[in-house]
């Protein structure tokens, strides 16, 4: 991120861009910019929290706050990134992880993820509906059931968190992500006859983004169900 766009840029609150393919689910790319002074027009950014990796590979986070005075280039675990302005109020990020530059200036912090899998924005996530209103998409229910796989495969590594998580970072960002669309079109599979409108929906969208990457020849090799890879 040049100083350029920085100065460019430093209104915006922030900015998603990018897609993985043209009709691609998510984005490739999250830019956020924590102005020295709000400006009340739109979302002002006054922290931000980044899961990464630690000093150690561990999984960590990091609080971004205006200046950023540590290190500006880090990489990302997947989980949540929460943006929080003056007032509290929340906007947040699902990724499967990528990389992070920070760039400061005297007017602003501005932050950039890039990741080659898809980044959501799960700021209006509720709990799902029979059907899907036009205020909740597919990919609030996606992220929410990719959460939930996660859980579940820490659950049953419990004994060795340590090393589940460690695991968890080092596999690559899309190579994750297929792995749970896999593990999910599975468990879709299984139910069968009894989906509601939403599995339903789930279940045909799934297909099609398999497909998508496949054709776009971004499917990893040998990808597996997420079960598969602890």
């Amino acid at each position: 991120m040049n100083d350029q766009a920085l100065q460019w840029e430093c209104g915006l609150g922030y900015n998603l861009s990018n897609k993985l393919y043209p009709h691609a689910p998510g984005f490739s790319r999250l830019e956020i910019f924590i102005n020295i002074k709000a400006t009340g027009d739109h979302f002002d950014p006054y922290k931000v929290e980044i899961p990464v990796c630690g000093p150690d590979e561990e999984q960590d986070s990091i609080l971004v706050t205006h200046p950023w005075i540590y290190e500006t280039e880090k990489k990302s675990s997947p989980g949540i990134i929460s943006l929080t302005d003056h007032k509290g109020k929340k906007i947040e990020f699902f990724t499967f992880g990528g990389t992070i530059n920070i760039c400061v200036q005297e007017e602003c912090t501005a932050i950039q993820l890039n990741s080659p899998a898809p980044i959501f924005d799960i700021s209006d996530v509720g709990a799902p509906p029979m059907s899907l209103p036009h205020e909740y998409s597919i990919e609030d229910w996606l992220v929410e059931e990719f959460q939930c796989k996660f859980a579940q495969m820490k659950a049953i590594n419990l004994s060795k968190k340590h090393a589940f998580e460690d695991h968890m970072k080092c596999i690559p960002p899309l190579e994750l992500y297929a792995a749970s669309l896999l593990e999910l079109h599975q468990q879709l599979l299984n139910l069968k006859s009894s989906l509601d409108d939403v599995q339903l929906h789930a279940k045909t969208f799934i297909s099609t983004e398999i497909k998508a990457l496949k054709e776009n020849e971004m499917w990893p090799k040998n990808a597996e169900r997420l079960r598969k890879l602890f």
